[in-house]
């Protein structure tokens, strides 16, 4: 994994040419064009996690997040995560495009806010006058001959857009970018979001009590992100082998129960193990996504706690074994092949929670996403060229044009090639 301060993450402003509605998801989500997204197909036919395809979508995660950040310190409220509503790509059967950002659809009053503003105390600099020039395109000729505020901002709204600063904007488009890997990929991104969520509520607060800086709140969510990882692995490897060893169990107690030799002790002993096992296969373990296939693995589970549990195994045994014959299977390999993808995507994201701790990643972030060139160098900018930026980021883009086509993939190696394309000067 390369280091992500290598890159060059920008804004800029979209053109403003009407364009043609997207094709849409049966869940009513939609796709957005291709081009417009870093969004990554995978080509492949082979059932394993792209680790470089995971590895961008892990970067992309966190530098989203970040810019998030930094526009909820810049409006002074919170930005939540709304319902999911478009995509970067259409999966192919037992594939699914993951979506990166932690927040793909958000929320925020920041809008509504800006316009009682204007209807309380007419424009400001500072605030609601950039903040109308970018959201609304507003000219300097409209501005002066405004009379309704709310009526010139809902007129320039799509449908539900106040309820979302962010709504149609190039970094809503972004932030939606989907990266394709098989099912178990996305699975193991569901079971860090929920674990993630109240741990980025509690960032947010003390942000927006300014107990938190965005650069501090980054090292505290990287920090949480390569404890989980390390946890993960651990706990997955462990599900790996706890799998083995119940294949074992059940293959013996099988060809036991098929056999109709005399019942004896040691497979009362296989059942008592495989009954320990099993209840661990069953286990909620941190950064180890539940399988209920485990649960459907023998159709007698009954059966089986009541037999070590008779006073008189034998007796219970004989008197209950005719639904024995009955087909039974424990899908070895296809659980082993399931966790080892999930085991794949966990490492693959840790490289990259990894290089983002490098002492000399996160404390140039601001420089990295939105330094400014200067005479050919990349520099801080300063807190009005900042300013402008995050004000760049309200535009609306251009409305979605082109069909969804599947990109050619073959060669994922130099993962910049894929960058975020956001920049207010045009740089």
């Amino acid at each position: 994994m390369s280091n992500p301060v290598s890159r060059k993450y920008h804004f800029r402003n979209p053109p403003a040419e009407k364009g043609v509605k997207a094709p849409t998801l049966s869940r009513g989500r939609r796709i957005l064009a291709l081009e417009e997204t870093p969004s990554l197909v995978n080509p492949s036919s082979l059932r394993q996690v792209d680790s470089g395809i995971s590895g961008l979508k892990a970067q992309h995660r966190l530098l989203t997040e970040y810019v998030k950040i930094m526009l909820e310190t810049f409006i002074g409220m919170p930005i939540d995560r709304d319902h999911t509503d478009l995509q970067g790509a259409r999966a192919k059967h037992g594939w699914q495009a993951a979506h990166a950002a932690l927040a793909p659809r958000t929320k925020d009053d920041y809008t509504a806010q800006m316009i009682d503003r204007v209807v309380k105390q007419g424009f400001t600099p500072e605030k609601s006058e950039p903040f109308f020039r970018n959201r609304f395109n507003m000219t300097t000729p409209e501005k002066n001959a405004l009379t309704d505020a709310n009526q010139f901002a809902q007129e320039r709204l799509s449908k539900g857009a106040e309820k979302s600063s962010l709504a149609d904007t190039r970094f809503h488009w972004i932030s939606n970018a989907t990266f394709e890997n098989p099912d178990e990929s996305n699975q193991y991104d569901s079971k860090l979001e929920k674990t993630l969520k109240p741990f980025l509520a509690g960032l947010q607060q003390r942000r927006l009590k300014k107990e938190l800086s965005p650069s501090k709140s980054m090292e505290e969510l990287t920090t949480f992100l390569i404890k989980y990882y390390q946890t993960s692995i651990v706990n997955i490897k462990q599900r790996i082998n706890t799998i083995t060893a119940c294949s074992t169990l059940f293959a013996r107690m099988r060809t036991f129960e098929l056999s109709g030799a005399p019942f004896h002790q040691a497979y009362l002993d296989d059942v008592a193990q495989f009954l320990k096992l099993h209840a661990e296969l069953l286990e909620d373990k941190e950064g180890c996504p539940s399988c209920g296939a485990f649960k459907t693995v023998r159709n007698d589970f009954n059966f089986l706690k009541r037999l070590i549990h008779s006073d008189s195994p034998e007796h219970f045994f004989n008197q209950n074994k005719s639904h024995l014959l009955k087909p039974m299977e424990f899908h070895t390999e296809d659980f082993i092949e399931k966790y080892s993808l999930y085991l794949q995507e966990a490492e693959a994201q840790l490289a990259t929670a990894s290089a983002f701790a490098d002492p000399c990643v996160i404390p140039n972030l601001l420089t990295t996403v939105f330094g400014v060139l200067d005479g050919g160098v990349r520099r801080t900018p300063t807190e009005a060229e900042l300013k402008d930026q995050l004000n760049s980021i309200f535009k609306v883009a251009t409305p979605i044009r082109a069909k969804r086509k599947k990109e050619n993939v073959e060669d994922i190696g130099p993962v910049a090639k894929k960058a975020l394309k956001f920049d207010a000067d045009g740089t």
